[in-house]
């Protein structure tokens, strides 16, 4: 049998009521007195939930890539730049950005954690940050954030919320990203998956519970939503 936390959706409009949904629930519901902090990934899902945070300009949200490629806000790489693209001009200052000076990921890495932990986001016994919603995206190898597999990063379980990285297998090569832990430590976490190129890999994470990629750590996590479309759960069994 699926895994309960795994949903199927069967048309963009599912997709993007499912992240709209997920956004309104921890935005309107919220009875902390801090600020709702919600984590975005890049790449294709960056429509999907830059719409969904659109209507909520107003609301005391703060917002962070949980990976960033280190260019200028402006370059085409730039998460966070690809979502103020979309947003209106007022989103600017509920995002986390990052230094103007991109050339040293450890400094750009320190510099973004300081930001976070600013936003007084409560934390786990360990001293890990409970996130109230991240968005994760995966790729075709199994990667997720910038954890890609047989990467020292994915070993990681130290108490650092950021982590830098100067050696991405996939460019840009330097990079900041969340750490394994911290993903696990989230309030929830919405993975997004679709496409048929990550069908196959899809069927060895949910079907054969293959520990060989970073996201399948978060497969068995309570905290952690898989939404996928009818053409990345091709291979997935449904019995």
């Amino acid at each position: 049998m699926v895994n309960p936390r795994v949903h199927i959706t069967k048309s963009p409009a599912d997709l993007e009521k499912f992240v709209a949904d997920a956004v309104h629930n921890v935005v309107v519901f919220d009875n902390n007195p801090f600020p709702v902090v919600i984590g975005v990934s890049g790449g294709s899902i960056v429509p999907v939930v830059a719409k969904a945070l659109e209507p909520y300009a107003g609301r005391n949200i703060r917002i962070f890539a949980v990976d960033e490629r280190l260019v200028a806000l402006e370059d085409a790489d730039s998460n966070t730049g690809a979502y103020l693209k979309l947003l209106p001009p007022a989103f600017k200052d509920k995002f986390a950005l990052l230094p103007v000076d991109v050339t040293n990921a450890s400094v750009a890495a320190t510099s973004y954690e300081s930001i976070l932990r600013s936003w007084k986001v409560p934390q786990t016994e360990g001293g890990l940050p409970a996130f109230d919603l991240l968005f994760l995206g995966m790729g075709p190898d199994g990667h997720t954030c910038s954890l890609f597999p047989g990467h020292e990063l994915v070993k990681y379980s130290g108490p650092a919320w950021v982590l830098s990285i100067e050696d991405s297998p996939k460019p840009p090569p330097r990079r900041i990203t969340v750490s394994l832990p911290v993903l696990l430590a989230a309030k929830r976490n919405v993975l997004i998956a679709t496409g048929a190129g990550k069908a196959e890999v899809l069927h060895k994470i949910i079907d054969e519970k293959d520990q060989g990629y970073p996201t399948s750590k978060l497969f068995s996590a309570l905290n952690t939503d898989w939404v996928l479309d009818e053409a990345s759960a091709a291979n997935v069994a449904n019995e």
